[in-house]
C-alpha cells in the first residue's frame, strides 16, 4: 500500500505502477506472449534525464542475472519507504534469485528518478512500491494476492527496514506494526454497508463490489467520503451517506483535517479493490474530493491538507471517475 505517514497525519495513495497493491506478486519464470499482454510498469517522466541511467541499471542487473539462467524473466513489485521526500529503503523479493533482488534493490534506492508524491515536507514518512517488469512477459496473469499477503509483504518490508536503520522504532508506520489498531470499519459500520448492498441486489442480482474508498476526517468525524460505483449510484449514494455518519479513530487535533481511506468488499469475501487506474487519476481524485470539501466549507482554503497537492508533480488526469466525489455534511 502506498502511504504517507506523519504523528497526526495519515495520505494513502493506491495507483498501478508507481504505488501499487493489487499487483504485489514475485514472480521468476520462463514464459512467451503476445506483445499486447506484457504488463505496463511505471516509468519515470521522460524529461528526467535520470530515468536512462536507471533503466539501464535494471537492464545491468537483469542481464548479469540472465546470463546465469537464460529464461529468466521477472514480473515484481518492489517496496520502498521514503524519508522527508527521499528513498531510504528498498527492497524486491525473489526467492529463485536473490543476487538479482539485491541489484534491483540498489539500483532503486540509488536512483534519482522517483520522489514519492506529496511526502516532501519534514518529518513525513512515505511508503509505496515500483513495478518492475523484465524479460518475457507472463503468458497468464499472476494471481492476484489476498490482504493478507499484502499485510505479510508490508510487514516483512518494514521490519527490514527497522532492522537496517531506515525506520525507527518511533516511526508512526512502525509503532502500528507493533501496536495494530482495532479494525475500523467496526462490523457494526460494514453491517450498514451490507444493508446498502442488500437494498442494491434486488436491482442487480450477484453485484460484487470491491472498491477503494477515500474519506476526509476532522476532529474524529468523516466530513467527506468518495468511492466508484457506477454500477448504481442509488448504492452509491448509500454507500456515501453511511461513511459520513461515522466517527473515525485517526488521532490528530480538533483542527486537522486527515485525508485516509479504506477497502470495501460487499457481495464476497475481502479483497483488494479491483485493478488501480494510474497515479494522475488517482491523485486527481483526491483533488477532487478536497476541491468539493472546500466548496461546501468543510474545510478553508488554508488548510494544510490541500497544500500537500499543491506539490510539483503529478497533475490531475481527464479520467472522469476523478470528478467523482461528492456527498452531503
Amino acid at each position: 500500500m502506498g502511504r504517507v505517514w506523519r504523528d497526526s497525519a495519515r495520505i494513502r495513495i493506491i495507483t498501478a505502477g508507481l504505488v501499487s497493491l493489487p499487483v504485489l506478486s514475485a514472480s521468476c519464470a520462463a514464459v512467451d506472449a503476445e506483445p499486447d499482454a506484457r504488463p505496463k510498469s511505471f516509468t519515470a517522466s521522460a524529461s528526467n534525464p535520470a530515468t536512462a541511467a536507471y533503466e539501464a541499471q535494471l537492464q545491468a542487473c537483469y542481464a548479469d542475472a540472465k546470463a546465469h539462467d537464460p529464461d529468466l524473466s521477472v514480473h515484481t513489485v518492489a517496496l520502498y519507504f521514503a524519508r522527508d521526500g527521499k528513498l531510504v529503503f528498498a527492497d524486491v523479493e525473489l526467492p529463485k534469485a536473490p543476487e538479482l533482488a539485491r541489484c534491483l534493490s540498489d539500483a532503486i534506492l540509488s536512483s534519482k528518478v522517483f520522489e514519492p508524491p506529496i511526502a516532501q515536507e519534514s518529518g513525513a514518512i512515505a511508503s509505496g512500491a515500483l513495478r518492475i517488469d523484465l524479460g518475457p512477459p507472463l503468458t497468464v496473469p499472476a494471481p492476484r494476492p489476498t490482504l493478507a499477503d499484502v499485510r505479510a509483504r508490508n510487514r516483512r518490508a518494514t521490519l527490514a527496514a527497522l532492522q537496517q536503520g531506515a525506520l525507527r522504532e518511533s516511526d508512526p508506520i512502525v509503532r502500528e506494526l507493533r501496536n495494530p489498531p482495532p479494525p475500523w470499519p467496526t462490523r457494526e459500520m460494514q453491517a450498514e454497508l451490507e444493508a446498502c448492498h442488500s437494498d442494491a441486489l434486488k436491482a442487480h442480482p450477484g453485484l460484487v463490489l470491491h472498491r477503494d474508498v477515500i474519506y476526509l476526517t476532522r476532529a474524529g468525524k468523516v466530513l467527506l467520503a468518495d468511492v466508484s460505483i457506477p454500477e448504481d449510484l442509488d448504492l452509491r449514494g448509500c454507500v456515501l451517506a453511511r461513511i459520513q455518519s461515522w466517527s473515525t479513530p485517526l488521532l490528530g487535533s480538533p483542527e486537522e483535517t486527515t485525508l485516509s481511506g479504506f477497502f470495501m468488499s460487499l457481495g464476497a469475501p475481502e479483497t483488494l479493490p479491483d485493478p488501480p487506474r494510474s497515479l494522475n487519476a488517482e491523485l486527481g481524485r483526491r483533488k477532487a474530493l478536497l476541491r468539493r470539501a472546500l466548496e461546501l466549507d468543510l474545510i478553508k482554503a488554508d488548510d494544510p491538507v490541500l497544500k500537500r497537492f499543491e506539490s510539483p508533480g503529478p497533475t490531475q488526469t481527464s479520467d472522469p471517475r476523478a470528478n467523482e466525489a461528492s456527498g452531503e455534511h
